[in-house]
């Protein structure tokens, strides 16, 4: 379960998720998104999950957090449908989530620091400092993290530009 943070903005963002994250992203959005709203008193389409991850916690924390992964997810959707061209199942649990979320359900309404949600293999971690840089700079601790996932696939996708800049070499090449 993750959030890639990779841009402010969460369209961009998206837009940098190879294939095996863009399905995987969409599904994990909702279910962060259903465990908040579940937390919160509410009845959502899934039963909550992972309730102490950092995504969780970061998106617990305001509206406006919570309204990033609803921009983040939609992006997601949009992408998923144009490259695949098929309706995916959680568009309409999105819709649901909409449905339900409701600005005042939140203390805070300002956009907060990601958590970080990073466990990256020993040498990466070691060569990036990753430990250190997931909270001076979690955007581009997320490029790094994203661009040394194993089996990254991009068919049909456009390579981020900071792909093939971050991505150690001793990993297996990016399918195009």
């Amino acid at each position: 379960m993750n959030i890639f943070y990779t841009d402010k903005n969460p369209r961009k963002a998206a837009m940098h998720l190879d294939n095996k994250r863009l399905i995987k992203m969409i599904l994990e959005s909702c279910q962060i998104m259903c465990s908040v709203l579940n937390q919160k008193g509410l009845q959502s389409p899934y039963k909550s999950t992972h309730l102490k991850h950092p995504s969780i916690l970061w998106v617990n924390e305001s509206s406006a957090n919570f309204q990033y992964l609803i921009d983040y997810t939609e992006a997601l959707l949009e992408i998923y449908e144009n490259k695949f061209q098929k309706i995916h199942k959680c568009k309409q649990v999105l819709k649901e989530i909409k449905e339900i979320f409701k600005e005042e359900i939140f203390q805070n309404h300002k956009i907060t620091p990601i958590k970080p949600a990073i466990n990256a293999p020993i040498e990466i971690e070691e060569h990036y400092h990753l430990n250190i840089l997931k909270f001076q700079n979690p955007i581009l601790a997320y490029r790094i993290f994203l661009a040394n996932k194993k089996n990254l696939n991009y068919k049909g996708l456009k390579i981020p530009f900071f792909i093939k800049k971050y991505r150690l070499p001793s990993l297996t090449p990016i399918l195009i």
